[in-house]
């Protein structure tokens, strides 16, 4: 698990020792190859001691060694961790902490040890939430210290020694809400904790290489808004929002836990200051800088400290301050990236000291950070600056001629997306409109592809959402408004060649593709239209307009000249693109319908991967669009884990999930686990393979490169899919928007599928083989029986319907017949149905409406006989018409009296006798005699043994 990082920016090339990614119960090894960018945002997230520089990347903590402004070595620190403890081994690091053991932890009063362990928590969703929001160096170089924000916030302590793991040494629970700040002591023998606003406490830890010497040394309440922290000497001083206070540390009673006492600073005149940043001069003087571009003189006297207005040598507004004791100077971060310095003998009292009120207050602290253009600088070594601005970016710039050099930046400012076009390029686009392209040989690199200006409304800013690229000098650009742009590159700006209002709301997402050498682009939106454009003769015009789905559009993917289409709605749409008759056709092939809202598909060979908001994974067959396989991940503690987005790496799965921020490998055929490894915190904005890595670019614009060791994949045996199937079950911002709609297109069927089936459905009586029927014929030809048949019917309209009976398509006749006897009474329905009350043009109007169904009564179309039904044979209208009267004589039949029943009977027997084979029915007839005579014996056995008794 152990591998060299290469660079971390495209000047400084890395060269040094290997960096570990912890992974848990994992068959394969990953590691960490290539960090780029940071997401460092306030000074407490960036640090300097020596030649160490420690910045936040993503969802760890990046330990960079400098000689000479290259870096030599690189380690990653990340605070999501599964451990591997080795109780067996006892090895300590060259600094005495113990490898590969359990971590020191310690508990506040209003802590236990995780309850997630035990039982299941409602809160363990919460866990994710929680994100590094300081950091700080021992001042020996010994000591990493990361604090957190969020859920059950921790303080964690690692070791740099050389033969130390990436696993906490200590870890401290006893902040509620989250820690803001973090210092050691000058000795580095004690660690202090400021927790944020709503925490409201300062702690000072004793750090120790074992159980005993590590513990909560002092402590008190502390709750005003701070922005920045001092250990000096053997004093604690805390700045912030018209706060001064010196805390003092007393280092007497250690087995005791003692009060931390502190005494505030009398502000007087700059009663409303916020002061935002601090340097020390000497061990009585602390210089401060308000927000109001103030330099204040601070007399360290615990007993009465004093504050002294300077005069302010450089006439511009400074953001940070920082000291080079060596040379006696004092150097200031101005706007736009700029620094100057000046002499420490240049600061002198002013003769005409200003109230802080007279000028604009900034009260807060977040929105005063926003104004920075550069965020925090610290003196490196003797010949350098290295500085924090706000585009996260991070520089070494010399004393002396100002020259810069990068350390790090993020690959793009405000970064919102990630494409892989149809040159097969990694585009990464920005909110503002800048489009950039990825290296493929050297990934911290990214060239400059467009900077598109967008058109803005008044009301609500425009933002770039969605890119594609196609011939390498063509660009296609969406906007928040639904505006879609084709643009053309030239060499110093672009052409706009097409434009217009696509949709009414934010487009989501954009492709290009080629059918028969036919251009064609496809919008989605969140206002549920697909829009389709196509490029003939040089001219793009609007296609289709095809408004199918009910929900907002979520992603679209192109494949063999099918479009796939997620929505909200719970489904996929699939279309297909055919040219007849030199005329582009968008057919609708399918609708698969999920149980929950896609996050994300892809397709892999002949599969379709669909992954949903309710945690699971469904793998179908794109050519019969038949689901395949599904799966539902877990992770170490059996919870469910949600699957934001995946690919596929020979017959591995990985997937990213916000649940816990953690990358997780499965085998893509059975579901099995092979291993976990973290580092990413932000969202996930895409991730994909080059060259055999994994790449995953967050929101907060860091990329992380991935190595997965090849030994042991190539260890790992191939899985079958033919066993795996037995094995798993499958469970322009005025315009109108263009629109074309017209009837949506879909699959043709051959003649003989459609007239198989019929339109309407009907219930499906029981059927009665011709032996019964003669049966029930030769019984009901009996004198009396006879007799009854001569009766009249009851109406002519009902006579007229059953004089005329009708065949199913197959030619057999079926009937529904009522087996109670004529003595029995009828079911309730049938009595309610044949009741006075019921007018007689009720029953007609079921009979015309034969789409109307019964509730009582099931529906299945699937058991109409098809057999002799051939194109051939197919019925014309007329004798359409006739099956219809057939169904409708069907419903009939249970409202008919016995005199009815036994005329419709010998009319449909009389039908059967002309379809039927004459000698088949003398067969038939044989039979019924045969079985008519059995019956009768039976009977008359049956009587004799009655009268007997």
């Amino acid at each position: 698990m152990n591998a060299e990082l290469k660079s971390i920016s495209s000047s400084l090339p890395l060269s040094s020792p290997p960096i570990s990614l912890n992974s848990c119960n994992s068959n394969l090894n990953c590691s960490i190859s290539e960090i780029v960018g940071t997401s460092a945002k306030s000074y407490q997230q960036f640090t300097v001691q020596d030649n160490l520089i420690a910045y936040l990347s993503s969802g760890g903590v990046v330990m960079c060694e400098i000689k000479e402004k290259e870096v030599i070595s690189q380690r990653f620190f990340s605070s999501n961790i599964n451990f591997n403890f080795d109780s067996e081994r006892q090895e300590r690091d060259n600094y005495g902490y113990l490898i590969n053991s359990e971590p020191i932890e310690i508990y506040g009063p209003s802590y236990t040890k995780e309850p997630e362990d035990n039982s299941p928590s409602k809160l363990k969703d919460k866990v994710s939430i929680r994100s590094i929001n300081c950091i700080t160096v021992s001042k020996n170089k010994k000591l990493l210290a990361i604090g957190e924000i969020g859920y059950s916030p921790r303080i964690l302590i690692f070791s740099l020694a050389s033969n130390s793991t990436n696993n906490p040494v200590v870890i401290i629970h006893h902040h509620s809400f989250g820690i803001n700040m973090l210092e050691f002591s000058p000795d580095s023998k004690y660690l202090t904790s400021l927790g944020i606003v709503n925490d409201g406490f300062i702690n000072v830890w004793k750090i120790g290489n074992n159980v005993n010497t590590t513990s909560l040394h002092s402590s008190n309440k502390c709750s005003n808004v701070i922005n920045r922290m001092v250990w000096h000497e053997e004093y604690i001083y805390t700045f912030g929002l018209r706060f001064i206070k010196i805390w003092k540390f007393e280092n007497h009673n250690e087995g005791k836990q003692q009060i931390l006492k502190g005494k505030n600073v009398l502000l007087g005149n700059w009663i409303n200051s916020n002061f935002v940043d601090c340097c020390v001069l000497n061990e009585e003087e602390i210089l401060l800088l308000t927000s109001l571009n103030q330099l204040i003189l601070l007399k360290c006297n615990y007993d009465a400290p004093e504050l002294i207005q300077l005069d302010n040598p450089i006439d511009e507004d400074i953001n940070t301050i920082v000291l080079d004791g060596e040379n006696e100077k004092i150097y200031c971060g101005l706007k736009n990236h700029k620094i100057k310095g000046f002499k420490i003998d240049e600061l002198k009292e002013t003769t005409r000291p200003t109230s802080a009120s007279n000028g604009k207050l900034v009260t807060s602290p977040f929105k005063e950070s926003q104004q920075k253009s550069i965020i925090s600088m610290k003196n490196f070594l003797r010949s350098s600056l290295v500085y924090l601005n706000d585009i996260e970016e991070i520089k070494f710039i010399n004393k002396e001629d100002l020259v810069e050099k990068v350390l790090t930046t993020s690959l793009l400012k405000d970064i919102n997306g990630v494409k892989h076009s149809y040159t097969k390029e990694y585009l990464i686009f920005s909110k503002s409109g800048s489009v950039k392209e990825l290296n493929m040989e050297c990934i911290s690199k990214v060239e400059n592809v467009v900077d598109f200006k967008l058109p803005n409304n008044e009301v609500i800013s425009n933002t770039l959402t969605a890119v594609e690229e196609y011939e390498e000098d063509h660009v296609v650009l969406g906007d928040r408004h639904g505006n879609l742009y084709i643009v053309k590159l030239t060499e110093l700006s672009y052409d706009v060649i097409f434009q217009i209002k696509a949709h009414s709301s934010t487009i989501n997402d954009i492709t290009y593709f080629k059918v028969e050498n036919i251009e064609i682009i496809v919008s989605i939106s969140r206002d549920r239209m697909i829009q389709i454009f196509t490029n003939l003769k040089n001219d793009w015009n609007l296609l289709q307009t095809i408004p199918i789905h009910n929900g907002n559009l979520l992603k679209l993917i192109h494949h063999d000249s099918k479009i796939y289409v997620s929505s909200s709605d719970k489904t996929i749409s699939v279309h297909k693109f055919t040219i007849q008759d030199n005329q582009m056709n968008v057919i609708q092939e399918k609708i698969i319908t999920l149980k929950s809202i896609p996050i994300d598909m892809k397709i892999y060979d002949i599969e379709l991967v669909i992954s949903t908001m309710e945690k699971n994974l469904y793998i179908y067959d794109t050519s019969s669009f038949e689901i395949k396989r599904q799966f539902k991940y877990y992770n170490d503690v059996n919870e469910s884990i949600s699957i934001d987005t995946f690919i596929k790496y020979k017959n591995l799965l990985i997937i990213w999930s916000t649940s816990d921020k953690s990358f997780r490998m499965y085998d893509y055929f059975t579901g099995k686990s092979n291993g976990v490894f973290y580092g990413q915190q932000a969202s996930n904005l895409g991730l994909f393979m080059i060259d055999e890595k994994i790449i995953s670019i967050g929101n907060d614009g860091c990329l992380f490169s991935w190595c997965l060791n090849a030994h042991k994949e190539e260890e790992k045996k191939q899985v079958d899919e033919e066993e795996v199937k037995e094995a798993v079950t499958p469970i322009l911002m005025e315009a109108k928007v263009a629109r074309k709609i017209i009837p949506t297109q879909f699959p043709s069927t051959s003649p003989s599928k459609s007239d198989k089936i019929p339109i309407q459905p009907c219930s499906s009586p029981p059927r009665l083989s011709t032996a019964t029927l003669k049966r029930i014929e030769s019984r009901n030809s009996s004198p009396t029986r006879t007799q009854t048949q001569a009766s009249p019917s009851r109406s002519p309209s009902r006579a007229n319907n059953l004089n005329t009976p009708t065949l199913l398509p197959s030619g057999k006749p079926t009937l529904n017949i009522t087996t109670q006897s004529p003595s029995s009474r009828p079911s309730s329905r049938a009595g309610h149905l044949n009741s006075p009350t019921l007018p007689p043009s009720s029953r007609l109007n079921n009979l015309q409406s034969p789409l109307k169904s019964s509730p009582n009564r099931t529906t299945n179309i699937s058991r109409r006989p098809m057999v002799l039904q051939s194109p051939q044979s197919r019925p014309n209208t007329a004798k359409s018409n006739i099956f219809t009267k057939l169904d409708e004589l069907k419903k009939e039949i249970m409202y008919l009296n016995e005199d009815e029943k036994m005329l419709t009977k010998s009319k449909l027997l009389d039908i059967v006798h002309l379809i039927d084979d004459k000698e088949n029915y003398k067969e038939s007839e044989i039979l019924e005699k045969y079985s008519d005579k059995l019956v009768s014996m039976f009977q008359e056995k049956l009587s004799m043994e009655l009268n007997n008794k």
